[in-house]
């Protein structure tokens, strides 16, 4: 049923369908402030040659989009399997580096250990892999 006007190869990313025209993250941004100023969805998704509900995929997830560090060529937002350790070494290595304490990988390491026992996650470890 595909009529040619638009590949029929469909990657799924959560909601987000990319089809082979729009093969990263990176170019959904444009097509977010487009939507902002353009009147019309069809308008949008005809200036960008892609389906409106590929659209209105990016635009009913666009505060992803927008939250997300996608400075490279990634296909997907995926959440890290020990975001909570992560979220709260974050804040505590911003709150160490606003006090120009030296960081090493060896302290992040050590850190995220203990962070991880306090949140009762067994299953971390800290590898290098990890970091």
């Amino acid at each position: 049923m595909n009529s040619g006007r638009f590949p029929s190869s469909k990657k799924r990313l959560g909601k987000i369908r990319f089809t082979t025209d729009t093969p990263s993250l990176t170019p959904a941004r444009p097509k977010i402030r487009l939507a902002r100023t353009e009147p019309t969805k069809p308008a949008v998704a005809k200036e960008h040659h892609i389906p409106r509900t590929t659209l209105n995929d990016i635009l009913s997830s666009k505060q992803v989009i927008e939250e997300s560090d996608c400075k490279d060529k990634r296909k997907r937002i995926r959440k890290s399997k020990f975001y909570e350790i992560e979220e709260v070494l974050v804040q505590w290595l911003k709150h160490a580096r606003s006090q120009n304490v030296p960081i090493s990988a060896l302290i992040l390491k050590e850190k995220a250990i203990e962070i991880a026992e306090k949140l009762n996650i067994e299953d971390f470890c800290g590898s290098n892999g990890w970091l």
